[in-house]
């Protein structure tokens, strides 16, 4: 029974993150074709061009950059100097 119930939690959190990812996605696509509409005429094809991943892509780069920050916080350095005490001291 609890591993039902927590296998239902976890494919509607999997489900509302992957619909938020999407929608952030969707919401940058739109602004960049809005941008792209105060562009001249003779630019409008190579703006709409820039930058054009689709949401797999989109995915696979995000989830690349974060899995990136999160190996940063890791590789913190200690800094806790307290319990290193020189033997000339």
């Amino acid at each position: 029974m609890h591993a039902t119930k927590y296998a239902f939690i976890l494919s509607i959190t999997v489900f509302v993150a992957t619909c938020s990812n999407r929608q952030i996605y969707d919401s940058i696509q739109h602004k960049q074709k809005l941008q792209c509409i105060s562009v001249p005429a003779s630019q409008y094809d190579s703006c709409l061009s820039q930058n054009r991943q689709n949401f797999n892509e989109y995915s696979d780069v995000r989830k690349e950059i974060l899995h990136d920050k999160q190996t940063e916080k890791t590789d913190v350095p200690d800094t806790n100097f307290a319990g290193h005490i020189h033997e000339d001291c």
